[in-house]
């Protein structure tokens, strides 16, 4: 933690992941990104770089969300995506280890592996990392089995949930995917320009809301001798709105909602045609909704009966 001339704690967040764009940087990060570097492996060789220049988008809308919630912080990106969004347990390990060098308070991990074959390296890595009060969040896998490192231990593993009480989590300590936090689609800036957004939401935001969250607790507390762990144990289980093992219709929200109210703000208050929905829809110039997939099928048939407004009003 760096503390500023207020007293106030800029909590240090890695973020691991495709980088971030130059462009959101200089435009709302200024003074705010203290280093990073980027990670490629070539025939069996892994190369380290210090330019992290995001590519893919995928780095940039996650530290987009940190921000959006705390500006508190200050950022390490770590570059171990490619353009496509694919990198390897390799790269994962070796970024992990790097970071017992580096000054920071929280690693964000907007992504997951299937692949087991070097689990015990990286247990070994993250308890080293824990030991020296690093708190570290991942994203559990959207659509497979394993997540890792979402489900090792000293991990807090994080999936989303769609609510109306933006920012409220599920927790269950016992879980391997130990939060349910807010996984509601937001709008950020595309790497491309700044002037055009784009929809970001599902486990890699509710993973980087989860991680602001706990950005904003820590830089509350003074550091002098704090257990970090015990601290976002307490705040965990202090805030949680229920458990997993509680029944869902006890959590006053409603779901069917949720749609109603983010879809209407879009319709009301976007003024770009070219509108990517990260999670499942795309927007054509024709002002038709394309589904790209199934994941956001609850939302469909609501999107769809708004689709024929005219996007170039504001």
């Amino acid at each position: 933690m760096k503390i500023d001339v207020n007293g106030l704690g800029n909590i240090r967040i890695a973020v691991l992941d495709s980088g971030l764009s130059s462009n959101y940087k200089n435009k709302y990060l200024v003074g705010r990104v203290y280093g990073g570097f980027s990670l490629q492996e070539k025939n069996g060789n892994i190369y380290y770089d210090d330019c992290y220049e995001d590519v893919n988008g995928h780095g940039t809308s996650c530290i987009s969300t940190i921000n959006r919630y705390t500006k508190n912080v200050e950022f390490y990106p770590i570059k171990i995506l490619d353009k496509i969004g694919r990198s390897n347990i390799n790269i994962l390990v070796t970024a992990m280890e790097l970071l017992l060098d580096v000054d920071v308070d929280i690693i964000n991990i907007s992504l997951s592996s299937n692949e087991t074959i070097l689990s015990k390296e990286l247990a070994i890595i993250i308890d080293k990392l824990t030991e020296q009060g690093k708190i570290i969040v991942a994203a559990a896998s959207n659509n497979r089995s394993i997540s890792i490192p979402a489900s090792m231990k000293n991990v807090i593993g994080v999936q989303s949930f769609d609510n109306n009480h933006e920012g409220d989590f599920l927790y269950s300590a016992t879980d391997a995917i130990q939060v349910k936090c807010d996984g509601m689609p937001i709008m950020i800036p595309l790497i491309g320009g700044i002037s055009q957004k784009a929809f970001f939401g599902g486990n890699s935001k509710a993973t980087a809301r989860m991680s602001a969250l706990l950005a904003i607790e820590l830089s509350s507390k003074s550091t002098d001798n704090d257990d970090y762990r015990s601290l976002i144990d307490n705040f965990l289980n202090r805030n949680c709105k229920c458990t997993y093992k509680e029944n869902v219709a006890d959590y006053k929200y409603e779901k069917s909602r949720t749609p109603s109210s983010v879809y209407n703000y879009i319709v009301e208050s976007i003024s770009e045609v070219n509108i990517v929905f990260g999670e499942g829809f795309s927007i054509g110039d024709d002002g038709k909704i394309n589904c790209i997939h199934n994941r956001f099928e609850m939302y469909y048939e609501l999107v769809h009966s708004i689709s024929k407004k005219n996007w170039l009003q504001s």
